[in-house]
């Protein structure tokens, strides 16, 4: 008996305890709901934001970033009206918004990397020899503002996939004018409509292939891993045709480091996609290969010309190293700070004459032929160590996002790292970090990038669990 007492007795003890402590906890969470009540009480309700300036500035934003995507494989001049109309929806947006729900401004570490490179180009401004020049060429920057744009407006994964879209059709259009240019033309009832042109240049009639190209490349190494993804909800069989007509074109550019930068994106997405894809992709290549070819053999006379260097008038390719020996005296003559940010056809051309008038070679010597001897000789050393860093900590940003991202995000970021490798490519033979068109596409890429990034984490923390009370 007195051990069966015991035992009651140590029971009861343990109820008490219990009850005692879902009392308590009963007690914390009712005097929780009160201090909500109270808080709910004491705090004013939040404004709802519909008067018309700010409806008016979303539009105004959404419909630049729409009219960029549109522009941007047609005209320079219709990508920056694009811009500067999403300028005036921000400011719009900024005024017409009470401070207290005012968005902050989304920088981002490539943001910050960027502004550390434009000083370092300003500094190569103050003390070239032609300040006026300098500064002029440094405005150029402002394209930047399309990564802004486009890191701090692009919200949704439905956006986005209207963007590229809309990108590869609009794109597909000087392609087919391309495709004519290189046949023969298109002339209508006595009429020329499209002139004959021995490589495709679209639209870009002033810059020529070489702009053609580059952006074409960028289209299709973003275009292409959305297509080949299966789960994706705009994915349409008749997106192909569009690409087929950019792939013929983007051919008939005649562009070598165009060429090679297509090459090294796709390679470079065919590694992240494993074996079987990469030996897929070696297998198409071989069979397109074969059939250019046949089609039309000057294609790969004009790729094998690209191992030619020997300094001819009449081959290019040599010409480079030309100017690049070039690029790398005007740096010894300007170490720290360069010539002058894109100062480089007044030295290149003191220097340059003398040599063109005895063997009678014409160089274009308006930049270097490469982005990084380029910004070399023209920003000196301090730029260079500026420029490589913004370059490393983008591909940084989109490894970190492309780790973690969902399923229908990862072949945005994974294109998007395709266009930056087939971007630097053909960067180490042509400038296109001041081709505005090209760098331009390339900044509101990487823009919807990041956005979706930072939009992706905020989701996943606002999925999270509440913490239970205790």
């Amino acid at each position: 008996m007195a051990g069966f007492k015991i035992l009651f007795e140590k029971k009861l003890a343990k109820i008490l305890l219990l009850g005692q402590t879902v009392g308590m906890n009963y007690k914390s969470l009712d005097d929780h709901k009160q201090t909500e009540e109270k808080n709910r009480s004491d705090c004013p309700a939040p404004r709802v934001l519909s008067s018309p300036a700010l409806i008016i500035s979303n539009y105004i934003i959404k419909l630049s970033l729409l009219s960029f995507v549109f522009f941007a494989p047609i005209s320079i001049s219709g990508e920056q009206i694009s811009l500067g109309l999403g300028f005036l929806g921000w400011v719009g947006y900024f005024f017409s918004t009470p401070k207290d729900n005012r968005a902050q401004i989304l920088i981002t570490p490539i943001g910050k990397a960027f502004f550390i490179f434009a000083l370092a180009a300003l500094i190569s401004v103050i003390f070239s020899e032609e300040k006026l020049a300098a500064l002029n060429s440094f405005r150029s920057l402002w394209v930047i503002f399309a990564f802004f744009l486009g890191v701090n407006w692009i919200k949704s994964q439905k956006y986005l996939n209207l963007c590229i879209i809309l990108l590869i059709i609009t794109a597909s259009v000087p392609s087919i004018i391309g495709i004519f240019q290189h046949l023969g033309g298109l002339k209508i009832w006595g009429y020329q409509f499209i002139d004959y042109k021995w490589g495709a240049t679209g639209f870009h009639h002033g810059s020529g292939s070489m702009t053609f190209a580059g952006v074409i490349m960028l289209v299709l190494l973003v275009g292409i891993p959305f297509l080949l993804v299966k789960k994706l909800e705009f994915q349409k069989i008749w997106l192909v045709i569009p690409l087929i007509f950019l792939i013929i074109a983007f051919l008939l550019s005649w562009e070598r480091g165009a060429w090679l930068g297509f090459l090294g994106g796709i390679v470079f997405w065919g590694a992240f996609q494993g074996k079987r894809a990469l030996f897929l992709l070696i297998f198409i290549f071989s069979v397109g290969a074969g059939i250019t070819n046949k089609l039309n053999p000057d294609i790969w006379v004009r790729a094998a010309s690209i191992f030619n260097i020997e300094i001819t008038p009449s081959n290019s390719a040599g010409q480079r190293i030309l100017i690049w020996n070039l690029s790398l005296q005007v740096f010894k003559d300007h170490p720290l700070t360069g010539s002058g940010f894109n100062q480089f056809e007044k030295y290149a051309d003191a220097i340059i004459q003398p040599k063109t008038k005895v063997s009678s070679i014409q160089i274009t010597t308006c930049h270097a032929h490469s982005n990084l001897l380029q910004i070399l000789a023209t920003t000196g050393i301090l730029g260079l160590i500026a420029f490589l860093y913004l370059w490393i900590i983008v591909f940084l940003e989109l490894f970190r996002n492309l780790r973690v991202a969902s399923p229908n995000l990862y072949p945005y970021y994974l294109g998007v790292l395709c266009a930056l490798v087939g971007f630097h490519i053909e960067g180490f033979f042509e400038y296109t970090f001041g081709d505005a068109e090209i760098i331009t596409l390339i900044w509101f890429l990487l823009g919807g990038a990041i956005a979706l990034g930072k939009s992706e984490e905020t989701k996943s923390i606002s999925s999270q669990p509440q913490a239970a009370i205790t």
